[in-house]
């Protein structure tokens, strides 16, 4: 798992659900943020949004 503009990953993980489990719990104490899984190919499988969009608010 790694965050969007960091060079590491943020720690290693026995399964992909035990990842994406921490990824949406950091994700939700650093509001806006954005969670993608992805295939391991590149396409996206899955995608959550949490906290509101500053744009969106300000109906831009």
């Amino acid at each position: 798992m790694t965050k969007e503009g960091e060079d590491h990953p943020r720690g290693e993980f026995s399964s992909r659900e035990e990842a994406i489990a921490e990824a949406v719990r950091l994700a939700g104490s650093d509001e806006p943020a954005k969670v993608t899984v992805d295939n391991g190919d590149g396409t996206i499988s899955e995608e959550w949004l949490f906290g509101s969009d500053a744009v969106t608010e300000l109906g831009a």
